[in-house]
């Protein structure tokens, strides 16, 4: 290995033992759930698909650990994550691997604004940790303990230290096509114009992929944003905001450009 990616992968550890550290210090109990799954569930993705001789069957590797770490809330943890590798039998790019590790966090009685701050605070804090272990000796005692975190992605800087940006679906979408997303006609043109299929699909579907293809580009990507509001026909399971019922308790993270976390309030009434 170089230099570099020992650094990385040093790094990359310390980083994880902290995550558990910061949830352990909030009474989160870390679980560990099953990778080989009778039916694949909690996302949308194509699974890998096994054989399990014992017992004659189809099994799959798991593409979230989501169904069953909710199963352990109920059951009467009311405070549980799980740091595991999920299997994602799609495509390869920058941004997507087949096999990854995720984190999921449940919090009875919490809702999405209490994941909110604790993601934040969470993510604040491996930043704070990446500078100053990172930073050289004469600047520790600097900017890092002032609270200034900026650490590099590619060729530009995060800005970590400050308080991260909070912006709706609704007023995104209109900063990035310069249009209301609720003018159906001019939404659809937008999708002719980028080339996305529309014909026969809701207009909130055709919303949600001009946002996706659009909007989410208009994000500074030096600034972790929490975009926030998402409209409720596209957030199943999720709880319907009870001062406009069209958009969800929901929010994703965004950061250099990349959505990275999401966070949501249950739809638990019958």
């Amino acid at each position: 290995a170089t230099p570099a990616s020992m650094r990385t992968l040093t790094m990359r550890s310390r980083l994880l033992s902290r995550i558990r550290r910061f949830l352990d210090e909030r009474d989160f109990l870390e679980v560990e759930t099953p990778v080989l799954q009778p039916l694949p569930g909690g996302a949308a993705a194509r699974p890998f698909t096994s054989h399990l001789n014992a017992l004659d069957m189809t099994i799959y590797m798991r593409i979230a650990t989501e169904l069953h770490v909710k199963r352990l809330l109920v059951g009467g943890m009311p405070r549980v994550y799980e740091m595991g590798r999920i299997f994602r039998n799609e495509g390869i790019d920058r941004q997507h691997n087949p096999e990854f590790t995720s984190v999921e966090v449940y919090e009875a009685f919490g809702d999405c604004w209490s994941m909110l701050d604790l993601t934040e605070s969470l993510l604040r804090g491996l930043a704070h940790f990446v500078s100053v272990t990172t930073a050289p000796a004469d600047v520790q005692t600097g900017d890092v303990e002032q609270g200034a975190v900026q650490l590099p992605y590619g060729e530009r800087l995060v800005d970590y230290g400050s308080k991260f940006e909070r912006v709706s679906y609704a007023e995104l979408f209109e900063r990035g096509l310069g249009l209301p997303m609720d003018d159906v006609e001019r939404v659809r043109k937008a999708a002719r114009a980028h080339g996305l299929k529309h014909e026969g699909m809701a207009d909130v579907l055709v919303v949600n992929d001009v946002f996706e293809e659009v909007a989410e580009t208009a994000l500074d990507p030096s600034k972790p944003t929490f975009v926030t509001e998402y409209p409720a026909a596209i957030s199943p399971l999720t709880r319907p905001d009870p001062a406009n019922p069209d958009v969800a308790q929901r929010w994703d993270l965004f950061i250099a450009g990349m959505e990275i976390g999401t966070a949501y309030t249950e739809l638990n009434d019958p």
